[in-house]
């Protein structure tokens, strides 16, 4: 598991991408039949330091952070890679916590 793993990158996303996970969550959980409530207090506690956003919000910020350290943008829009930014999916980070959370 990612939480207090020393040895996990730090996590930065801006802002609209916080507002649109929120936005959508309620819609996914009701779609499989998940109880919400367990997934937002989840979310909450996700080691994410959120940023106020550029004009393209993950590219800017990705952008700026690379400058003083190695980023990736969590994303499946594959357009990222065409701007130059490194990505990483979702099934590519859920692979990585399975991966680190069977060392604990």
């Amino acid at each position: 598991m990612v939480f207090g793993d020393v040895h996990a990158p730090p996590i930065h996303a801006a802002d609209a991408v916080r507002n649109e996970i929120l936005e959508w969550l309620p819609k996914l959980a009701a779609k499989r039949g998940l109880d919400l409530g367990p997934r937002l207090a989840l979310f909450q506690l996700l080691p994410v330091t959120w940023v106020p956003e550029g004009d393209w919000p993950t590219v800017a910020l990705a952008l700026v952070l690379s400058e003083s350290r190695s980023v990736s943008v969590w994303t499946n829009d594959k357009d990222f890679s065409a701007a130059g930014v490194d990505t990483v999916t979702t099934g590519a980070l859920l692979d990585e916590v399975r991966r680190t959370s069977r060392r604990f």
